[in-house]
């Protein structure tokens, strides 16, 4: 599945990563309906990590609104997008991940990996032409200046 700015591939929509839903644990709706502008949480345990750095994966970006995501709507669109991304979120690393950029109030999802090393998590954020990753122990983002595209 392409992202909203393109990226992405095709075989999502061949079937090929469809194959079964991912079963969400029952505490992943209420983290991402509860905390929509910033949330790392694996799909299939509910856990959120405690330290570390939040990187994600390219590919597997979707813009949403964070109103949507806050309301009744918002089971509906993290069931959908875990779905959609079943392929990657199956692996134990995988966290279903949202944040809001405050500098242009976008509202991301996305599939990130806790990476311990802020350096590693910075090369890594650099190399995926993140905008931010996410420090998990301080609670804030540290801009990586990418584009995010």
């Amino acid at each position: 599945m392409k992202d909203a700015l393109g990226h992405g591939s095709n075989a999502h929509n061949s079937g090929v990563a469809k194959i079964g839903k991912l079963p969400l644990h029952p505490s992943v709706i209420k983290t991402v309906t509860g905390n929509p502008g910033g949330f790392s949480v694996r799909p299939t345990n509910g856990r959120m990590p405690s330290n570390g750095f939040m990187v994600s994966i390219p590919g597997h970006t979707q813009i949403v609104s964070e109103k949507a995501l806050s309301g009744p709507q918002g089971h509906e669109i993290i069931s959908q997008y875990a779905n959609a991304h079943a392929d990657v979120l199956r692996d134990p690393r995988a966290h279903i991940g949202g944040w809001t950029d405050k500098e242009t109030g976008k509202t991301y999802l996305d599939v990130s990996h806790n990476i311990k090393s802020k350096r590693e998590a910075v090369t890594t954020g650099r190399k995926h032409n993140q905008i931010a990753i996410w420090d998990v122990k301080h609670g804030k983002e540290i801009r990586t200046g990418g584009t995010g595209e």
